[in-house]
This record gives structure tokens, C-alpha cells and sequence, in this order.
């Protein structure tokens, strides 16, 4: 093999890693927008059903007690919109600069790729990556056995 082919092929590796990584972005941006989306009609039917709920309580058959309580429950349900909302956007916000680390550490890292042969690395958090990663027994725990199973033919 001679320079230019490993040149050659670690270009490749780079521009495919670059689509794979538009693609996943190209993804979250589809799947951030359907979230908002449905995000959006939940909480107009939400509002939508607050405002009948209201309109009942304020007439003059139910008891003060029961006021209390609804209105404890619009602030609970309220509430928990708000929070569920902003645990997804910062979800959102997590894998997109995961994106980003992913997207410059590819740049930089393909050289060294090349050098050190495309060996197992360990992130971290102790995550195998890299090229041999992915072989047989090199994720297995060390005295962990696999139990056989056998099948009978019917």
C-alpha cells in the first residue's frame, strides 16, 4: 500500500464521517421542529381545555373548596409543561454540541488515525472507539461468560 492510497482512503473516511455528521444534524433540526410542533397544538388544547374548566368554576354552583383545587391543579399541570419543555430543549441543546465535539474532533483526528493505525481508544468515560473497537470480545467484562443456548429442530 503505498501513501497516496492511505491518503486517499482516510479522505474518504473524513468526507464520509463530514455527510454522516450533516445528516445527523440535518435530523435533530427535523426532529427539533416536530417536537415544537406538537409541542405548540398540546399546549393551545391544554389552554384551550383550562379556559372551558374556568368558565365552569367561576359559575355560581361550585364550592370555593373546589375552586382552590382546580386551581391548584392549572398551576401543577402549568408547571410541569414548563419543566418538561425546558428538559428537552437542553436535550436538544446536549446532542447538537455533542454534534459540534463530534464534528471538530473528526477534523483533527483523522491524522492522527492514520498514524497510529486505526487502533482502539478509550474515550473519558472508558468507551472503546476507533477501528479495532468493534471486534470480537474487546467490549466483553472480564470474566463475564455467555450462556449457550441450543436449539431443537421440530
Amino acid at each position: 500500500m503505498t501513501p497516496s492510497d492511505t491518503s486517499s482512503g482516510d479522505a474518504m473516511r473524513n468526507e464520509l464521517g463530514r455527510r454522516l455528521l450533516e445528516g445527523q444534524r440535518q435530523m435533530l433540526k427535523v426532529q427539533r421542529r416536530l417536537f415544537d410542533n406538537t409541542f405548540q397544538a398540546l399546549s393551545a388544547l391544554q389552554n384551550q381545555q383550562q379556559s372551558i374548566v374556568d368558565r365552569f368554576v367561576d359559575s355560581d354552583r361550585v364550592p370555593d373548596e373546589a375552586r382552590e383545587i382546580v386551581d391548584a391543579w392549572r398551576e401543577a399541570a402549568s408547571e410541569q409543561r414548563r419543566q418538561f419543555r425546558n428538559a428537552v430543549d437542553e436535550s436538544f441543546k446536549q446532542f447538537d454540541h455533542l454534534l459540534e465535539r463530534l464534528a471538530g474532533r473528526e477534523d483533527s483526528a483523522a491524522p492522527e488515525a492514520a498514524k497510529s493505525g486505526g487502533g482502539v481508544k478509550k474515550t473519558k468515560t472508558g468507551a472503546k472507539t476507533g477501528a479495532k473497537a468493534g471486534k470480537k470480545g474487546s467490549t466483553r467484562k472480564k470474566g463475564s461468560t455467555r450462556k449457550k443456548t441450543s436449539r431443537k429442530k421440530t
